[in-house]
């Protein structure tokens, strides 16, 4: 049993999401369609990566924790959207996982400690393509100017 096994449910139904207005304000700003792909890495209950889900073609989920990947595939499954879900701590991603546009952390930050994982050789940096972005998102804010 994982850290967050007893509380999965809870985060699905209790952590705030995101606003609309931040996924539809980074998907026009990086110029995302339907030939792009985001992994979002410590996905929780998925918030992030089914807010981008409508702006490009493939979003992966990666959790560690057994029970938010659960709650997560069925908040994919009741909102429609098609979602890769990985239960692996970022640092352990497997090397075929793919390469992606946007790689996203949000509200999973601060368990990073000083070294964030996805800092680490071998994860955003071999999952991110040429040119990728990296966003984090953090207390439900955003950049007001995206650069």
């Amino acid at each position: 049993m994982g850290r967050f096994a007893t509380t999965a449910a809870l985060y699905a139904q209790f952590r705030p999401p995101y606003p609309p207005e931040f996924f539809r304000a980074v998907a026009e700003r990086l110029r995302l369609g339907k030939q792009h792909a985001v992994i979002d890495l410590g996905t929780g209950p998925g918030l992030i990566a089914l807010g981008f889900a409508p702006y490009v073609g493939r979003i992966v989920g990666v959790d560690p924790e057994p029970a938010m990947v659960e709650v997560t595939g069925r908040a994919a499954a009741r909102a429609g959207h098609e979602l890769a879900l990985i239960e692996s701590a970022a640092e352990a991603l497997p090397r075929d996982v793919g390469s992606f546009d946007v790689v996203t952390i949000g509200r999973a930050l601060h368990w990073n400690g000083s070294r964030p994982h996805w800092s680490a050789p071998g994860t955003a940096g071999r999952s991110g393509r040429r040119g990728s972005r990296l966003l984090g998102a953090l207390r439900g804010r955003w950049p007001q100017r995206l650069a």
